[in-house]
């Protein structure tokens, strides 16, 4: 039996129906970690200003900071996976009607 595989590039990109997040925890602590948590901020920036507020007020300076992202991915036009893709596509709902509609 022969196998051909073709490879073709996957496209990857952010989910523009949901923004990213970043999170921060203290891991700082002589017997145990501190475990005080960022609430989830959007911007890694005010995550970095949350870890040095915490700094100033406990002198703690060890964090795990971490990011969540939603991604899409797209398989290369009229390859199988696209085909395959497209039955569990569901259909985009269209707004109808608004401010501006004579009806």
């Amino acid at each position: 039996m022969t196998r051909v595989f073709r490879f073709a590039p996957w496209t990857i990109k952010p989910d523009p129906l949901v923004r990213a997040f970043w999170e921060a925890e203290c891991v700082s602590g002589e017997s145990e970690d501190c475990g005080a948590e960022s609430r989830a901020l959007e911007t890694p920036e005010a995550v970095d200003k949350w870890m040095c507020s915490h700094t100033e007020a406990t002198g703690h300076t060890r964090f795990i900071r971490m990011s969540t992202d939603y991604l899409l991915t797209e398989p290369p036009e009229g390859s199988v996976a696209a085909q395959r893709a497209s039955l569990f596509t569901k259909p985009q709902l269209e707004v109808v009607g608004g401010e501006n509609d004579a009806g």
